[in-house]
């Protein structure tokens, strides 16, 4: 994944291990083999930002989700974590990309669906 950017640019490789049902270990579902971030200032020397990984599938990430939803959440002072109105925006983007790809016109989101509620 790559950004770029009026200050620069970022690039995050991100390597899973694949995993095939019935034909590799479970354990090998989401997990990393690999994970970097480059920064790459304007006119500056690009760098490497440290990735803090949790244990299990996705970095950790599963088990932050799992508690997330059927235990008790810890503090997200990043503000993480989706609310419906984010799986909302999520499935109208899909939509919207299939409209514009069957229309080969832009699709406004705003323009499919009855406005959402300002989050709180």
């Amino acid at each position: 994944m790559v950004f770029n950017g009026s200050r620069g640019r970022i690039e995050m490789k991100l390597v899973e291990k694949s995993y095939v049902n019935g034909g590799s270990k479970k354990s090998d579902e989401g997990a990393l083999r690999g994970c970097e971030i480059k920064v790459f200032p304007m006119f500056d020397e690009p760098y490497v930002v440290p990735v803090v990984q949790g244990i299990g599938g996705h970095g950790g990430g599963d088990n932050v989700m799992l508690r997330d939803l059927f235990g008790i959440s810890e503090p997200d002072p990043l503000n993480r974590a989706a609310d419906y109105q984010d799986g909302a925006l999520s499935i109208l983007t899909g939509i919207a990309a299939n409209r514009s790809l069957r229309t080969e016109l832009p699709v406004r989101i705003n323009d499919l669906a009855v406005k959402l509620p300002p989050r709180k």
